[in-house]
């Protein structure tokens, strides 16, 4: 596709600007990772800023998209792409260049929503359950940030990180089991097998499945972290809030509704 001289000459300098925050140029289309202007242990939110312009910009509006956007509610993301759809709209009325203003606008926009989280997305717990103390004195637990934004107890995605890395049935398809089944002479080589080979593989994400690696989350000691036993709960190690009760139960209710549906799939995995 054609482009204007306008746009090349933009792009050019707006590579200098942004010389060190992954500005990307695929001939009319333009992608930057946008955070805010923090510390990157202060920054909660972040988004892709994706702009693809027409032939007869910057005379024809932009066309600005949020894409995977990270710790920012699913409301405010559409208010950021209302916002920048005004912009390039106004920007346009005066044959403006655009870019420049639509990913500074985006800036300015996630550092004023750049709160940081109120709770664990594993357990749905908030910090207030640790042994840290703010300056209020109040005790919490700091959260641990993952490389794709999502935020966790130490203790939480310890746990998520142990089952991954020691339990071969974890997330396990009957493909994968079999492909090893036949590369071994029992099942307790192939879940050897299965395991070894996890271990090189970084563990997902329990909220995007976005891969994380054991160096992204250095201070999580989860070999140290035996799993919940059955007793947990019954002995009290497991206190479960009201509100965490209830999403038990609404989660529940919609699983029932999907077995009365058949709209459940069932990973069936049989040894020869």
């Amino acid at each position: 596709m054609s482009v204007s001289e306008e746009y090349v000459e933009e792009v050019e300098n707006l590579k200098e600007i942004y010389i060190d925050d992954g500005f990307v140029v695929s001939n009319n289309v333009v992608e930057m990772t946008v955070k805010p202007e923090e510390d990157e242990t202060l920054c909660f939110v972040a988004v892709t800023l994706h702009v693809e312009v027409p032939k007869e910009y910057p005379g024809c509006a932009a066309n600005a998209i949020v894409r995977n956007p990270r710790g920012l509610s699913p409301q405010n993301t559409k208010i950021l792409e209302g916002l920048l759809k005004r912009v390039a709209r106004e920007m346009a009325e005066t044959d403006s260049e655009a870019i420049y203003e639509l990913i500074e606008e985006t800036k300015t926009f996630l550092q004023d929503h750049n709160e940081p989280p109120s709770h664990c997305s594993i357990c749905l717990e908030d910090r207030t359950c640790g042994d840290h103390t703010d300056d209020n004195n109040d005790v919490y637990e700091p959260l641990i940030k993952t490389p794709c934004y999502h935020f966790f107890h130490k203790n939480c995605i310890g746990r998520h990180f142990y089952f991954w890395r020691t339990d071969p049935q974890v997330d396990l398809s009957a493909d994968i089991y079999q492909k090893a089944r036949a590369r071994t002479h029992s099942d307790q080589e192939a879940h050897a097998l299965i395991l070894a080979e996890k271990a090189l593989e970084p563990v997902p994400c329990p909220v995007c499945r976005s891969g994380i690696q054991d160096e992204d989350v250095p201070n999580v000691e989860w070999k140290q972290l035996p799993p919940y036993s059955s007793l947990d709960s019954k002995v009290g190690n497991i206190k479960l809030s009201a509100a965490v009760k209830k999403e038990q139960q609404k989660r529940n209710a919609v699983l029932e509704r999907q077995k009365r549906n058949n709209a459940v799939n069932k990973k069936t995995i049989s040894s020869e």
